[in-house]
């Protein structure tokens, strides 16, 4: 019986470490990197207190694959992106994505409110390619749904 747990132990903590070493493997593959500049006259948008930038690639459908969130980010930013940021843990993807800028005052990525600012890089982008530049040059006037 002693062995027999042991043997179920042993064979659990293999599981896990393949388990982990798989993930490991399969999702360094995820990988972007670059700057992101920022347009001179939003200076003054960009540093203020408890300024968030949202750094998102999303894929052809405008569904978001990764999210990176900085704090009071300070310009030109380098960034990376990888697999810790993907919003499904664990995955990995592989085809084209868009990668925008989001920055803002109140801390939601998901809502967009008049004064935000954003940019994104012209064209889609590969993971593991060469690093791209993003240049935070847009002000949003979305109307607040809410008032």
């Amino acid at each position: 019986m002693k062995k027999l747990i042991w043997v179920a132990s042993f064979t659990s903590v293999l599981v896990g470490i393949g388990f982990f070493v798989t993930q490991k493997l399969f999702s360094h593959n995820f990988h972007i990197t670059g700057t992101i500049g920022l347009d001179p006259n939003l200076e003054s948008r960009a540093k203020r207190p408890n300024t968030v930038l949202f750094l998102i690639a999303k894929n052809h459908a405008g569904i978001p694959v990764a999210v990176k969130r900085i704090i009071n980010p300070q310009f030109p930013l380098k960034f990376e992106i990888d697999s810790e940021d993907l919003v499904l843990p664990g995955g990995s993807w592989t085809g084209p994505l868009h990668v925008e800028v989001l920055v803002n005052n109140h801390g939601h990525a998901g809502v967009i409110l008049p004064g935000d600012l954003t940019g994104s890089h012209s064209t889609l982008v590969a993971t593991g390619s060469t690093p791209i530049s993003i240049t935070v040059d847009k002000v949003l006037n979305k109307p607040d749904p809410h008032s």
